[in-house]
């Protein structure tokens, strides 16, 4: 009798864990260390889904258009109207360019006025020597070894995406804290998975960070994020809305939408400050070769400023300007001495004030001892 007890009870158990409890979610090993596991190792995920991106061997270029909706009085969006632009990835070489009407301020006749006018941005960056170049129109060209702002603000295609690589401050192998970039703020921030839905088709898994963040996530092609929804900490409106869309396999095992929508508001009224629509023209991992992935520099640029020798070429007139710029270092400096002369300079000047005034002391006593 107590065999059959033992064995009634141990198929209840079973039942329990196997059926109900698992399906009903009421499982006593499920526990909110499991959600953060769940959400960690989507983490984990998402970045080697964009890692197969960015290090295609072959590289790869695309072409995209965005059009904009918004007040042009009072604009969100630098860019007025439309924007064509191109980016480029051959690791560890990024380039980006975008072309179009940029608002800026003009003053004629003592009245400041904001216009749009044309205008075309170009920046390039090397991931593991951390240098680059950036240029605005014929106006300027800047040499860095810093990320410059051109390579990080018009990778729209990733930014929309939240490609943490397309941040200004990431770097390789390093930690960039972050509650906006991904993966990083799935690893630093609450996120817990809290269930499923299909989007325009595609399987999506829903994470949620409280009442201020949530993620629609295609696991089945290559994390895509299908939709994000950012909401403010304080009234909880609605402040950042992203659609992907038109999903299309560009390599074995890489997805990438061809169009996404983000659309902004304003975080007290509500209402919508900018619709932006991108759609991607062309996408091509073809005949990448490093040399498409680097500024042009124009014969006319009017200024270049190399910040890794802290030297500044006005009117460059040379076939090649970075070549000029080259020559002219050897034999031109900058009007300020860079920051670490002038630092020795001040150094040495207070090192001979210091022996100087020790000098007088020691003079001074032995003077007074021997009266």
């Amino acid at each position: 009798m107590r065999v059959r007890r033992r064995i009634l009870l141990c198929m209840v158990m079973m039942i329990w864990f196997s059926g109900i409890g698992w399906t009903s979610g009421n499982s006593p090993f499920k526990s909110r260390s499991a959600v953060a596991e769940d959400a960690a190792q989507i983490a984990e995920m998402l970045r080697a889904s964009r890692d197969r991106l960015l290090r295609l061997p072959s590289g790869f270029v695309m072409e995209y258009q965005i059009t904009v909706d918004q007040n042009d009085r009072r604009p969100y969006f630098i860019w007025s109207r439309s924007v064509q632009g191109r980016l480029g990835i051959k690791w560890p070489q990024l380039y980006t360019r975008v072309e179009g009407k940029m608002f800026r301020t003009v003053t004629t006749a003592g009245i400041r006025r904001r216009m749009a006018k044309p205008a075309t941005r170009e920046a390039d960056y090397n991931f593991e020597t951390k240098t680059g170049a950036a240029r605005e129109g014929h106006m300027l060209v800047q040499v860095t070894d810093y990320r410059h702002a051109f390579s990080t603000d018009s990778c729209f295609p990733l930014c929309w995406q939240y490609f943490v690589e397309t941040d200004q401050h990431y770097y390789p192998g390093d930690t960039l804290e972050s509650d906006f970039w991904l993966p990083n703020a799935l690893q630093q921030e609450p996120f817990k998975v809290v269930g499923s839905e299909t989007i325009r088709g595609i399987p999506c898994v829903l994470l949620v960070n409280g009442k201020v963040d949530k993620l629609w996530i295609a696991p089945n092609h290559s994390h895509v994020v299908m939709r994000r929804k950012r909401f403010s900490p304080d009234n909880g409106k609605l402040l950042h809305h992203l659609e992907a869309s038109a999903l299309r396999q560009v390599s074995p095992n890489v997805w990438f939408p061809m169009q996404q929508t983000l659309e902004v508001f304003h975080q007290k009224s509500g209402s919508r400050l900018a619709k932006l629509d991108l759609t991607i023209t062309r996408f091509t991992t073809a005949n990448i070769d490093e040399s498409q992935l680097r500024i042009h520099v124009p014969d006319d640029i009017v200024r270049v400023e190399d910040h890794i020798v802290d030297r500044v070429y006005e009117r460059p007139t040379s076939e090649d300007p970075y070549k000029e710029a080259v020559e002219k270092a050897e034999v031109t400096m900058r009007t300020l001495p860079p920051a670490g002369q002038t630092r020795l300079v001040v150094l040495g000047a207070a090192s001979i004030l210091l022996f100087l005034a020790v000098v007088g002391l020691y003079l001074f006593y032995r003077l007074r001892v021997v009266a």
